[in-house]
């Protein structure tokens, strides 16, 4: 029976030693686990930054974008935005002149086609001649007709002209806000350069 004893205890050591070794092992998976996953976020802390430290950003108010404006720059931006202003405002303008083009044209067809041709041949073309709408705009030079019965090329010419104006004074304008805005901005950087160096001077 001692033999048998004996020879039941280094079975039972040698479970105690496997299930020892295996709780090591498993306690060194763990442990090598928990190191890569430690290593990992470490890792990646060093570029995304420590974003737990940081504060939210403080709003600023608007007068404290123009803290080194001075009056000279304020009258630069009063003049852009103006300038701005006025050009968006072309903008609608332009759009109701171009309407005003387009209806011209739509309306002169609606024109032929209610024109009484009968009596504009008898008034205004020569005797004989028949008038019709097909030829309505070619027997300008034989019928001789007055300006205010067809006066189709001089509409055209005076919103082709109001277009021509507008479009030089959108240039103007544009021009004006930007080249006044920039203007400001350059100054502001100026001075704002200028406190850097002092301080930094200091």
């Amino acid at each position: 029976m001692s033999d048998n004893n004996n020879a039941e205890i280094p079975s039972k050591t040698e479970e105690i030693v496997d299930v020892d070794s295996n709780e090591t092992s498993d306690r060194n998976v763990t442990s090598s686990n928990n190191e890569e996953n430690s290593n990992k976020t470490k890792f990646f802390q060093r570029f995304r930054g420590k974003t737990e430290d940081k504060k939210p950003p403080v709003a600023v108010s608007v007068a404290s974008l123009f803290r080194y404006a001075t009056i000279l720059d304020i009258i630069y931006i009063l003049l852009g935005t103006v300038g701005g202003l006025s050009n968006g405002i072309i903008l609608l303008i332009m759009i109701i002149v171009f309407g005003d083009l387009l209806n011209s044209f739509t309306d002169r067809s609606a024109d032929l086609c209610g024109r009484d041709f009968a009596a504009l041949a008898i008034e205004y073309c020569p005797s004989g001649y028949q008038l019709t709408a097909s030829n309505y705009l070619s027997s300008v030079s034989i019928c001789h007709f007055n300006e205010t019965i067809f006066d189709f090329q001089g509409q055209v010419k005076k919103q082709t002209l109001f277009l021509v104006g507008i479009g030089c004074a959108s240039l103007v304008l544009g021009y004006i806000q930007i080249v006044f805005w920039s203007m400001a901005a350059e100054r502001q950087t100026k001075a704002i350069r200028q406190k850097l160096f002092q301080s930094i001077l200091r």
